[in-house]
């Protein structure tokens, strides 16, 4: 029979465990001579690598005492266990019975942060307990869709790992009788047990029910080959549509006039304002065909014949519109409320005109009345200033005074 690896794995480590020092004690039960109870005990301390067997000690019991029960007492643990040979258990009262001592192997560590050699790796290095079996498999769930096109299109492919490993980077690919991958699309990873879609972008120049194989890939690896019939329609094909031909001479030609018709009706446009004609309304219809012929200019430099075409054919409506609403435009009759409120509007303005020309004046008599003030003011002060010279003089000249005062006596 052959033994499996891991087993003789697990019993090679169990042969070279370290020697384990065993604490245990014994206890006995017994009764005297008189029928009076009597106990006594021994501790022990053995070294044991594996299984260890030691015979009964000797108790200090008084005579002719006769001994009911044996028992063995140790701390509870899981690295080892101490019992009688004959009972395999820690009870006997046979008094030439062995004590054995059975030391267990420590269990291996086996997980993500500690995995003891006696664990088991997988491909995904994944850490687990000894007699784990690694399993990879991975099976089509299904495949959609199977009725398609010729052309361009996706194939959508339900995978399921059906192992005990987890599986990075799953692919699949199509090949048939016209049948051809593009592009794959892979499962980063799928878990053990789980499902998951990849796709596969492929082209299909052929119709009819074909035979395709779908090849599953692991780490680009092949992992199998399955056959899929797909059932494939034909393309009806479509007829070219014929590009429309222009005539670009034209274009430019019947754009040259339009613009000059343009120019004429916005000159008309103005004369009519300025002859008091209410246009105002017809102001943005210009604009409008303004910037109509130049986003048509545009089209025409761009080569966009197309837009071209249809903007002239907008421009020559919009044209005729304006021309038409110029020709049409009639000016207002003056009614007699018009023509009193005229009259009142220059009647205002006349007296307006001649507080203005009243308050001019005003402002202009005050002008020249400070103007004589002033000057007045100057000829009063040159006046005071010759008053005052003649009484200098006649203090100079008294002696001629009283010559004048002296004719009288004569």
């Amino acid at each position: 029979m052959k033994i499996p690896l891991y087993l003789l794995i697990f019993l090679v480590s169990i042969s070279v465990v370290s020697a384990l020092d065993v604490s245990y004690t014994i206890h006995v039960t017994a009764v005297d001579g008189n029928g009076q109870p009597a106990t006594a005990q021994e501790d022990f301390t053995k070294n044991c690598a594996d299984t260890c067997s030691y015979s009964m000690p000797s108790f200090m019991l008084p005579e002719n005492s006769t001994v009911s029960e044996y028992e063995i007492t140790y701390a509870a643990t899981t690295a080892y266990q101490v019992y009688f040979d004959s009972t395999n258990n820690k009870k006997t009262i046979d008094s030439n019975d062995d004590i054995v001592v059975e030391v267990i192997p420590a269990a291996p560590t086996c997980n993500k942060d500690s995995c003891d050699k006696e664990c088991v790796k997988c491909s995904d290095k994944m850490c687990h307990e000894p007699g784990f079996i690694c399993k990879e498999e991975v099976a089509i769930e299904r495949v959609f869709p199977t009725q398609t096109t010729q052309g361009i299109g996706q194939i959508n492919i339900l995978l399921i790992n059906k192992g005990t490993v987890d599986l990075k980077n799953l692919a699949a690919e199509l090949s048939g009788n016209g049948i051809a991958t593009i592009e794959s699309i892979p499962i980063q990873t799928l878990v053990a047990g789980d499902k998951d879609y990849t796709f596969v972008k492929v082209n299909i120049s052929k119709s009819g029910k074909i035979d395709a194989v779908v090849t599953l890939l692991i780490n680009g690896q092949v992992k199998g080959k399955f056959v899929q019939q797909f059932d494939i329609a034909a393309v009806a094909e479509v007829p070219q549509e014929q590009k429309p031909t222009y005539n670009v001479t034209l274009f430019t030609e019947v754009l040259s006039q339009l613009k000059e018709e343009y120019r004429t009706l916005e000159q008309d446009y103005q004369d009519k304002k300025i002859e008091g004609y209410p246009v105002d309304i017809i102001y943005d219809k210009l604009r409008a065909a303004s910037s109509r012929i130049t986003e048509t200019q545009s089209a025409l430099l761009e080569g966009n014949y197309r837009a071209v075409q249809a903007g002239l054919s907008v421009l020559e409506d919009s044209l005729e519109d304006i021309a038409l609403s110029l020709k049409s435009v009639r000016k207002q009759e003056e009614t007699f409320a018009d023509k009193v409120k005229d009259k009142l509007l220059f009647f205002g303005a006349m007296a307006a005109a001649i507080v203005s020309i009243f308050t001019a004046y005003k402002l202009l008599s005050t002008t020249v009345d400070k103007e004589k003030l002033a000057a007045l003011h100057k000829k009063v002060a040159s006046m005071k200033k010759g008053k005052k010279a003649p009484k200098k003089a006649k203090k100079k000249t008294a002696p001629k005074k009283e010559e004048k005062k002296e004719e009288p006596a004569a």
